[in-house]
């Protein structure tokens, strides 16, 4: 499993450098390799807490301790549970990729509010599709890759006939369970200590000289996923018309 989960941060790898390279012209200002390393290092952590989150179930599915799962069978299931799930993930980091230049931030929750009112949004995305042919050429050997580079677990039935060999089996993955729950709530939250408050689109700001270089430290899905049921920054509208708010104040005399 661990070699699975290490797959899924290749492929986001994959996703934040067809990002930077789409949308190279916004971040080539003073781009060094320490800089970008340093961006690369930052985006690491919010790429844990995606894979955290977006993989919960598959890591679930895998430990759960009950050895009446290990067959080739569940296992084939765990696999498509991963392949798509992070096939997903990656779609959706591609297609940001695309939208940046429009919003220069990651995509959030927002965009559902925004785009609720459109009626022409399967014209907007097929020519999209169209113009960016090579991302879904990008994403096929991406998701291909995924597929053949998945490490299935070797399942032998022959190891629980007995209960003790059962028992042992479901203690040992008992845990494993506990101690990786844990280990994914860490990623997800973004550190270790119980001081560390879950990390959100904020704390990109730490790893970045600019603020247009948040959304290459950040990924598509930790975006969607944080901003969930938040309140949605409004700009307020005091004055109906400026000559509403020029009555009770105006600067010129």
């Amino acid at each position: 499993m661990t070699a699975n989960i290490l797959l899924a941060l290749v492929v986001y790898f994959i996703a934040r450098t067809e990002f930077l390279l789409e949308n190279f012209s916004y971040f080539s200002t003073d781009l060094s390799m320490g800089r970008l390393v340093r961006l690369y290092g930052g985006g690491l952590v919010f790429d844990l807490s995606a894979v955290g989150y977006t993989n919960s179930l598959y890591i679930l599915m895998m430990l759960f301790p009950l050895w009446l799962k290990e067959t080739r069978g569940y296992h084939l299931v765990c696999k498509y549970v991963f392949v798509v799930v992070n096939a997903i993930t990656l779609v959706v980091n591609l297609g940001d990729s695309v939208y940046f230049p429009y919003t220069l931030r990651r995509t959030t929750t927002s965009v559902f509010d925004e785009f609720s009112r459109e009626n022409n949004l399967l014209d907007v995305f097929g020519g999209e599709l169209l113009w960016h042919s090579y991302l879904v050429i990008l994403a096929a050997v991406v998701v291909y890759g995924m597929w053949k580079l998945y490490v299935m677990p070797t399942t032998e039935s022959a190891h629980f006939k007995t209960a003790w060999s059962r028992w042992t089996f479901s203690a040992l993955y008992a845990a494993l369970l506990a101690v990786t729950g844990y280990l994914t709530v860490c990623a997800c939250r973004g550190g270790f200590t119980g001081e560390t408050r879950p990390i959100t689109i904020n704390n990109a700001n730490e790893y970045v000289g600019r603020p247009t270089e948040c959304a290459l430290v950040l990924n598509t899905p930790f975006s969607l996923i944080r901003t969930i049921n938040k309140t949605v920054f409004e700009v307020p509208a005091y004055y109906a018309t400026p000559e509403e708010m020029e009555a009770v104040f105006t600067p010129i005399h």
